[in-house]
């Protein structure tokens, strides 16, 4: 069976000091662009795959001095914005059923393929692209995706702590309350968002973990201690 799709901000307030911003990208409502598309297998099932969107937000500007874009060579520069890895998903995606209803993995990856190619404008190409596997068609069409224009997104959050016992969020397409959507493009500036809102009681939104109470404001040392995700390049 071939693999195809035809046949299926940055927080928008005014930030004036962003001297303490994370340079991450950590949950809520946020402008960004793809910069790579991933898959990675779950680990607790052999069949699962996340797909693993590399994202930055739009510049953030005033003193924000971002990640370097290539720590092997500083003279590259830094990222102008918010960098993360969001997963299209919180679950993986699998073969299952939901009730008596049967679940097709690669259907579910072909629609949210198909649904970003719309909101990225490249539905075109994208259904151009046939593969024989799932892995083989997200090499052909990542840079389709990665083609620099502008999404809202409903980010969601679960919280962790590194292994310096800072927290840390894995980021997800949180889902939308009933009437709006998880993601649109954000290209057309006189659009009304259709955008849900981020909502930290929510847990389609954020999914607390166990990480230390304090009263001081959290603030790294270092780039190494801001790291989401770090064994994927964004």
């Amino acid at each position: 069976m071939l693999f195809k799709t035809n046949t299926m901000g940055f927080n928008t307030r005014q930030v004036k000091e962003v001297k303490n911003l994370n340079k991450n990208i950590t949950p809520g409502n946020i402008k960004a662009e793809v910069t790579s598309v991933k898959l990675q297998a779950d680990t607790l099932n052999k069949d699962g795959l996340f797909i693993m969107l590399g994202m930055e937000t739009a510049p953030v500007g005033g003193s924000f001095v971002g990640f370097n874009k290539d720590n092997s060579d500083p003279s590259k520069g830094t990222h102008l914005g918010q960098v993360g890895v969001v997963k299209s998903n919180f679950f993986a995606y699998r073969d299952g059923t939901i009730g008596t209803t049967p679940i097709k993995r690669d259907e579910e990856m072909q629609r949210f393929f198909s649904r970003l190619a719309t909101e990225l404008g490249v539905k075109d190409q994208i259904d151009q692209i046939e593969a024989d596997t799932v892995e083989e068609w997200v090499k052909l069409a990542e840079p389709i995706f990665c083609n620099g224009k502008y999404l809202n997104v409903l980010v969601g959050g679960k919280e962790y702590l590194s292994r310096k016992g800072y927290p840390r969020y894995e980021l997800f397409i949180a889902k939308a309350p009933k009437g709006f959507v998880s993601f649109e493009s954000a290209e057309d500036p006189d659009q009304v968002s259709k955008v849900g809102k981020y909502d930290q009681n929510n847990r389609d939104h954020f999914k607390p973990g166990k990480v230390p109470v304090t009263n001081e404001s959290w603030e790294p040392k270092d780039e190494t201690d801001q790291g989401n995700n770090d064994d994927i390049n964004i």
